[in-house]
C-alpha cells in the first residue's frame, strides 16, 4: 500500500517547490525495495522481552551491555512531568541476578545524572565505569557528556568540550577501549550531508583533539548515528537512514580492513531492523545474544528491551558434575546397589543422554544447553530424587557447576 501511494505522488505533476518531498518519497520508495528483500531473507533470532523489572508501559531503549555481562545501562520515559507536560527521557540500570536468572528493578543514574532535561545513555566505556548522556531539551540541539563512576554512585556530569560539541546536534558517542578515541554524531557543516559520524582522538593535555568526518563508505547525504564500536576496535556498529535501509533508521555493521579503511557498511537484516526506527543493537560477551529496542505485538508498552537471541550460533554449554552419595556433607556414603538416571529436557519432554555416571568415584557429568531440564534419580535401596534445573539464554558467567546431589536411604 506505501509503495502504491508513493508511486502515484511521484507520478503528479511537481513543482521546485516540491523538491524535498520528491526526494523523501524517493528514498521511502526505496525503503519499500529493501524492506521487501531483506523480509525475504529473514534472519533466524527470536527476541525474549526483559521483563517488567525493566520495561514499563513507556518506552526503554538504548540498551547498552557492560563486558562481564552483568550491568545493563538504557533510557526510559517512564517519568511524566506535570508542569511541563511532557515525558523525560533519563538513564537508568538493571543488574542481572544469576541465582534467579533476572534482572533487577531499573533503578535511577541518580540525581547528579538525571533531571528534567533529557539525559540519554547513548554509550559507555568497555569497562562499564563511564557512560555517555545526550542532554537535550524542549527541541534543542544535544551536546555529549560523560559521567563517571565513584564507587557505587555516578557523578555530576562533564560538558565534553566544544572541539565535540557544537552549535548544532551531537546526539550519539562512543569510547574505544583505551578511551582513547571518541567516535561520535552530529549535522555540523562540513559532512556528507545529515548526520556523519566523527572521531576524536584524546591529546596528551587530556583534551579532545580536532573531530574528522569518518567518510565514505560509512557517511553517505544522509543520516549516520550512534556509532558503537567493538572493544577490540575491529567493527563499528550504527544507525543510518540511507537507502539500503528498510524504513527509518536500520543497523549496520562494518569492519576495519587491514590498512585501516573499514568496509561497506552491512544491513543486519529483518528482523534485527524493520520499518520502524532501529538504532542500537550492543552484543553479549557470547556472539549467540545482543540486547536491542523494538515495539513488538508481546511489548509491554512503546518501546522495549529484548534480548536477541542468534538461533544459527550454537548456543554455550554448561557443565554439571559432582558426586551422587547417599547422607548429607557431613555423613555421606557410596549408594548401595544400581539406580537408574533420568534426565529430561523439559522443553520438549525429551530424555537427554549427554550425560555420564562413574561408579568408581561415584561421579557425574551432564553437558547442558539453555532450557529447562528435570533431573530423576531412583533405585531399590533409595527414595527418588528429583532436581530441577533452568540453563538461562546468555553467556554463564561459569561453564562449569559443581554439585553433589545426596540421595535418602529407604
Amino acid at each position: 500500500t506505501a509503495k502504491k501511494y508513493l508511486q502515484q505522488y511521484l507520478s503528479q505533476k511537481h513543482t521546485e517547490k516540491d523538491s524535498a518531498n520528491i526526494k523523501s518519497a524517493q528514498l521511502e520508495l526505496q525503503h519499500c525495495k529493501i524492506a521487501k528483500e531483506l523480509i525475504k531473507k529473514k534472519q533466524q533470532v527470536s527476541f525474549i522481552n526483559l521483563g517488567k523489572m525493566i520495561n514499563t508501559k513507556r518506552s526503554e531503549f538504548n540498551p547498552f551491555l557492560t563486558p562481564d555481562d552483568n550491568t545493563l545501562f538504557y533510557t526510559s520515559n517512564k517519568v511524566y512531568d506535570s508542569d511541563l507536560i511532557e515525558l523525560i527521557k533519563n538513564g537508568y540500570f538493571s543488574t542481572y541476578n544469576p541465582l534467579y536468572h533476572r534482572w533487577s528493578k531499573m533503578k535511577s543514574l541518580g540525581k547528579a545524572v538525571n533531571t528534567s532535561d533529557n539525559e540519554k545513555v547513548t554509550g559507555i566505556s568497555k569497562d562499564g565505569k563511564k557512560i555517555i548522556i545526550t542532554v537535550d531539551w524542549m527541541g534543542e540541539e544535544g551536546d555529549l557528556f560523560i559521567t563517571s563512576k565513584d564507587g557505587k554512585k555516578f557523578q555530576e556530569l562533564n560538558l565534553l568540550s566544544e572541539t565535540v560539541n557544537s552549535k548544532y546536534n551531537e546526539q550519539s558517542g562512543s569510547l574505544s577501549a583505551e578511551e582513547d578515541t571518541l567516535y561520535f554524531s552530529s549535522n555540523r557543516p562540513g559532512g556528507k550531508g545529515g548526520s556523519d559520524i566523527y572521531t576524536s582522538v584524546k591529546l596528551p593535555n587530556g583534551e579532545w583533539g580536532k573531530p574528522l568526518n569518518m567518510g565514505a563508505p560509512i557517511n553517505t547525504p544522509y543520516n549516520e548515528e550512534f556509532p558503537n564500536i567493538s572493544k577490540d576496535g575491529a567493527t563499528l556498529y550504527f544507525a543510518s537512514n540511507n537507502p539500503k535501509a528498510m524504513g527509518g533508521y536500520d543497523v549496520f555493521k562494518c569492519t576495519k580492513n587491514n590498512n585501516g579503511t573499514w568496509s561497506e557498511p552491512i544491513n543486519l537484516g529483518y528482523p534485527i531492523n524493520n520499518c520502524y526506527d532501529n538504532t542500537i543493537i550492543s552484543f553479549s560477551k557470547h556472539p549467540r545474544y545482543a540486547y536491542t529496542s523494538q515495539i513488538r505485538p508481546e511489548g509491554m508498552g512503546g518501546l522495549d528491551i529484548y534480548k536477541v537471541v542468534f538461533e544459527k550460533i550454537p548456543a554455550p554449554q554448561i557443565i554439571y558434575t559432582g558426586k551422587i552419595l547417599t547422607g548429607d556433607k557431613s555423613n555421606s556414603q557410596t549408594i548401595e546397589g544400581d539406580f537408574k538416571i533420568s534426565v529430561i529436557n523439559q522443553d520438549n519432554n525429551k530424555e537427554m543422554t549427554q550425560y555420564s555416571f562413574n561408579k568408581n568415584t561415584n561421579k557425574y557429568t551432564i553437558i547442558f544447553i539453555p532450557g529447562k531440564y528435570k533431573i530423576s534419580i531412583s533405585g531399590q535401596h533409595i527414595e527418588t530424587f528429583e532436581k530441577r534445573i533452568v540453563i538461562p539464554e546468555m553467556a554463564p558467567a561459569k561453564p562449569i557447576i559443581k554439585k553433589d546431589f545426596y540421595l535418602k536411604k529407604k
